[in-house]
């Protein structure tokens, strides 16, 4: 579902148009319409709208009231993820979305959705890969295991899309500054009270900041990889990402071992 705003008599007006998405990003010429429920929801709401797009374009205006009367809110379609679409909006309303991205109002089922429905657009040559790097950098400071998953998947992908090293170089240097943040607030030894989650994302922010070059993760993991040569002791925990960040910056000695 592709939107985009107006301003109307009083109020905005959103602008919905419905294609079916494939992920090669071809299009399908028979462009049969769906039923498609459209939630949305911004600051201030304390619960989503709905309608039911029955057509293939559809205009709305739910924004009469409070602070998504004025253009310069965002707004987020398909809250909670409950539909089965993707959304893809206009460089205005990507602009505003990228702002609202740390706003407490957007859950964490809508952090995630916001930059899933982004990369998979971008990958698809629906949206700039330079805007959907952008939305992950506005999410440095996630601290929720599920929202890193798709940030590190998004990274990763984009990295198997760069032609040339220069880019891939390019993409390291973002990775290093995406993932620093929540390496600080992590750390390599566990903390009292932690939950699992916890667990799996300190060993995920490790894995990619070793994946990424980072010198202080790669000289970290070497360091406990050689104890663990001589005492064979490693954190279960950490250990692949160990593993991996040695074999991938280690030498051919450490490699073999």
């Amino acid at each position: 579902v592709s939107v985009g705003e107006r301003a109307g008599a009083g109020s905005r007006v959103l602008e919905l148009e419905q294609e079916r998405f494939l992920l090669n990003g071809r299009s399908d010429r028979r462009k049969f319409p769906w039923h498609v429920p459209v939630g949305i929801t911004g600051p201030g709401m304390a619960k989503p709208r709905f309608f039911l797009m029955k057509s293939r374009r559809l205009a709305i205006t739910p924004l009469q009231r409070g602070s998504l009367k004025r253009g310069d809110s965002w707004v987020k379609l398909n809250p909670g993820q409950s539909g089965f679409y993707r959304v893809g909006y206009d460089a205005g309303l990507v602009a505003k979305l990228r702002q609202g991205l740390t706003s407490p109002t957007l859950s964490v089922t809508d952090r995630l959705g916001v930059v899933d429905d982004a990369w998979a657009l971008a990958r698809a040559g629906w949206m700039k890969t330079s805007d959907a790097l952008e939305m992950l950098e506005r999410l440095r400071g996630e601290t929720e295991y599920i929202v890193w998953t798709v940030l590190a998947g998004a990274l990763g992908q984009a990295e198997i899309l760069a032609r040339d090293a220069r880019s891939r170089e390019s993409l390291e240097c973002f990775g290093r500054f995406l993932f620093q943040p929540i390496a600080r607030r992590m750390g390599w030894r566990p903390r009292p009270r932690e939950t699992h989650l916890d667990v799996f994302l300190r060993s995920l922010v490790i894995s990619g900041l070793g994946h990424c070059g980072d010198p202080s993760t790669v000289q970290e993991s070497r360091r406990r990889f050689r104890a663990f040569l001589a005492k064979g002791e490693l954190d279960p925990n950490v250990r692949h990402a160990v593993y991996a960040t040695v074999a991938a910056h280690g030498g051919g000695g450490e490699f073999e071992k």
